[in-house]
């Protein structure tokens, strides 16, 4: 009886600690994914929103015409969604990711936003493994090139969030879905990303 009930409070406590599933469809140089971005590392991820997401970002093949693009990003991306992902609930990757979209490189942006060593050396180490990141980028692509606008976010899989390149490029939907469901699924405390924003209309 003692073991059943521990066995149900580790259940509610993983259920209460799981984060709300997102990913993102980006295109290189795109000027909205620019901005879509930076928002949410600027108004989510510096504000906690890691914490409560687990994220995946999604590159389409190729980039945004006359936009400077660095070729490695790709890679840091698609190796960074595999062995990295949530475990950095600060996203430091997705952020210099940010950074070098567009016109930046890869690893200045790794300077410049000061990521942490330990957290670069795994995904540099896919990155510097052609077969393993080759493989990983063209997997990326094979999802991303399904779509034809950009940045869109998805939650659960489901485009069911405002486009964002039609509805001013604006975060505050996306924080919105993910504070709503983190807090209905018993996730306490909230980070301070949630303390600006109300329930949103799409929220189904």
């Amino acid at each position: 009886m003692v073991q059943v009930a521990l066995l149900s409070l580790i259940s509610a406590r993983l259920v209460a600690t799981s984060r709300i599933p997102v990913s993102l469809i980006e295109w290189q140089g795109c000027p909205d994914c620019t901005v879509y971005g930076d928002g949410l590392v600027n108004s989510g991820l510096k504000r906690g929103l890691g914490t409560i997401l687990s994220m995946i970002a999604y590159f389409k093949e190729g980039s945004h015409p006359g936009i400077e693009s660095d070729p490695s990003l790709h890679p840091w991306v698609a190796c960074a969604n595999n062995v990295t992902g949530d475990k950095d609930a600060e996203y430091w990757w997705y952020r210099v990711a940010m950074c070098a979209n567009p016109g930046q490189t890869v690893e200045s942006c790794i300077d410049s936003i000061n990521m942490p060593a330990d957290l670069v050396e795994p995904i540099r180490e896919c990155t510097n493994d052609p077969s393993k990141s080759s493989k990983l980028v063209n997997d990326m692509h094979l999802y991303g090139n399904e779509f034809q606008r950009f940045p869109w976010p998805l939650r659960d899989g489901k485009a069911c969030l405002p486009q964002p390149d039609t509805h001013g490029d604006d975060i505050t939907p996306l924080i919105q879905v993910v504070c709503k469901l983190a807090g209905d699924s018993g996730i306490s405390p909230l980070p301070p990303a949630c303390d600006a924003v109300v329930e949103h209309s799409v929220v189904s």
